[in-house]
């Protein structure tokens, strides 16, 4: 049996194969933006979508026409979908956006059909050619205006998109049969601009898809933000309410050992207990409030971090000039100051005891509260949207403390991130309006 009625046909058929193979190779960089990274090697991925689309077109050419063509983005949608077993699950959006894609790919082939019809002594090369070029812009078009955030949307806005691009395909049907059985050259005027707009609505979807996403997300984060900081400050105020009662009885107790230790004294007591007195009533001078700026939500917030830090081995080095009457409320103290210490901390504790380290400086000048944390850091492999991203296994929760200082930071002043191989430095301006 012939398969190919002419050498014409044979070529053109090898060219078909080609531009397949490209268009399965330009899905696949789509969906590594949208999807994620696959989980296989990309050569292998590659190759094998290779392999795949060669042996469809192959099939296809047995069954077909010879002169029909082989390979159409239609065809090569539906094959890309093996592929998707390769990327990270995410079924809600691979099923909406296969959907709209297969959508997109009738489209673009009737809409390029409709134009290049009626035009005469076309090139059959340069009209295979541009039908895949086409698409192939299409897909980056895609893949440009996508984002990548594996994010989801409730069930009923999924149902929505999803009922768009299903009716879309079903009125490209209905469109389709109308117009071949009515022998009315005006229909394709008609057909043409309602097939560009099916084609862009379509388009708009994975926009659409992206905005709802993002959204919800936003919605999401920021009643976890809410809830944290609700969190920290009923924290703060009970540890805030236990440090000052400890600050009381360290008061007392210094003053117990001093009336002690003169008692002492005066009754000609054992030198060494004399000596343990005053030693222990030196022990006690030393761990007296380390910061005193006379704000005292800073001061609770500041010497508690701190004890804690020192209490991990962590080396802090302080430098602070504020006046007693800075304006910094609570729940800023909590938020700002409270959130950049618990990064560093936490920062601090994925290295080696030896290499942990703290700087801490806080300034007001003119009118401006001017806040520097630097800490000892492992290398920053993620960022988004100037912050960095957690490596754990529940990035969404681990990330809040940063967002909610440069939320906080926003309304009243500036933020500056840094990241080193060594180090992690945070600035802040805070505007006294």
């Amino acid at each position: 049996m012939t398969y190919f009625q002419t050498t014409t046909d044979a070529i053109m058929f090898g060219l078909e194969v080609i531009l397949s193979m490209i268009e399965i190779l330009f899905i696949l960089r789509l969906f590594n933006k949208v999807f994620g990274e696959a989980r296989i090697n990309h050569i292998k991925l590659y190759a094998a979508a290779a392999i795949a689309m060669l042996a469809i077109t192959c099939g296809l050419r047995m069954v077909l026409n010879p002169v029909r063509p082989a390979a159409l983005p239609p065809i090569t949608v539906l094959c890309s979908m093996f592929f998707l077993l390769c990327y990270p699950p995410n079924r809600q959006k691979k099923v909406l956006y296969i959907g709209i894609l297969l959508t997109v790919s009738l489209f673009w082939i009737l809409v390029y059909d409709l134009i290049v019809t009626p035009i005469e002594n076309k090139s059959i090369w340069l009209t295979l050619i541009l039908s895949h070029v086409g698409f192939y812009l299409l897909l980056e078009l895609i893949r440009k205006t996508d984002k990548g955030k594996q994010w989801s949307i409730p069930f009923h806005l999924w149902l929505l998109l999803m009922s768009i691009t299903v009716a879309s395909a079903a009125g490209l049907s209905v469109m389709e049969y109308y117009i071949s059985n009515r022998d009315n050259p005006y229909l394709l005027t008609v057909e043409i601009p309602f097939s560009l707009i099916f084609l862009f609505i379509n388009l708009s979807l994975f926009v659409v898809f992206d905005k709802f996403s993002t959204l919800i997300h936003t919605e999401r984060e920021n009643t976890m933000l809410e809830q944290q900081v609700q969190l920290q400050h009923r924290y703060y105020k009970e540890l805030e309410a236990a440090h000052h009662q400890v600050r009381a009885l360290h008061h007392d107790m210094g003053n117990y050992i001093r009336t002690a230790e003169q008692l002492a004294a005066q009754q000609d007591s054992n030198n060494e207990l004399i000596g343990f007195l005053n030693a222990a009533a030196g022990q006690l001078k030393e761990i007296e409030t380390v910061i005193s700026t006379g704000n005292q939500y800073l001061d609770s917030i500041l010497n508690i971090k701190i004890a804690e830090m020192l209490h991990e081995g962590v080396t802090v080095e302080s430098d602070i000039h504020v006046p007693s009457s800075l304006k910094l409320s609570f729940e800023q103290a909590v938020i700002i100051v409270g959130n950049l210490m618990d990064n560093a901390r936490e920062a601090c504790r994925e290295l080696q005891s030896g290499e942990r380290w703290v700087r801490i400086n806080l300034s007001y000048i003119n009118h401006t509260l001017f806040i520097r944390i630097e800490n000892s850091a492992s290398p920053i492999q993620k960022w988004d949207n100037g912050l960095p991203v957690s490596t754990k296994n529940e990035p969404f929760f681990h990330g809040l403390g940063l967002k909610n200082v440069k939320k906080a930071v926003e309304a009243l002043g500036t933020m500056d991130v840094e990241s080193t191989a060594q180090s992690f430095l945070v600035r802040i301006a805070l505007y006294d309006r």
